[in-house]
């Protein structure tokens, strides 16, 4: 349940944003987390899942602070996350965002959609994603569009 208040910022109302989308490249990588930052800099904790689509994760990735990597090895065979670790980025406390950042179809990001924990999980609208609490139409879903639109709705609230 998100608590309502008189509070003035997004970073007061909600405690943390946790970006997910799957591992395209490097370049990709450095453009969400540019969007994020010039976006959802006042937040408290912002922190970046991909999902990587292979059994193992590549020796290149970057390896940021508040960046995890999941790949195909962290799911069970019915798509839930095997460990604990895997599991807490995704049991947060109150007041939390889960930002799908990905129009893709991916097995294992819809999985994450479904089990995770947060408050509020947004995303682009389309038949292939679960449902978000907060979706964006968009006829061509490009990550600048939802990340304005997001941050204009949140402050809103």
């Amino acid at each position: 349940m998100i608590k309502t208040s008189q509070k003035n910022s997004i970073a007061e109302k909600f405690d943390s944003i946790t970006i997910l989308a799957e591992w395209k490249n490097k370049p990709g990588f450095e453009s969400i987390k540019s969007l994020a930052k010039k976006h959802f800099s006042n937040f408290h904790r912002l922190k970046f899942v991909y999902v990587i689509p292979s059994k193992k994760i590549p020796e290149d990735l970057p390896r940021v602070a508040d960046v995890y990597y999941l790949h195909t090895k962290d799911f069970g065979w019915q798509g839930k996350l095997k460990s604990n670790e895997a599991k807490s980025l995704f049991k947060e406390n109150e007041n939390s965002i889960l930002l799908c950042s990905d129009a893709s179809t991916n097995k294992y990001v819809k999985k994450i959609i479904l089990q995770a924990n947060n408050d509020l999980k947004i995303g682009f609208e389309s038949e292939s994603l679960p449902n978000f609490d907060l979706a964006f139409r968009m006829s061509q879903p490009k990550m600048e569009q939802l990340f304005e639109q997001t941050e204009k709705y949140l402050k809103q609230l």
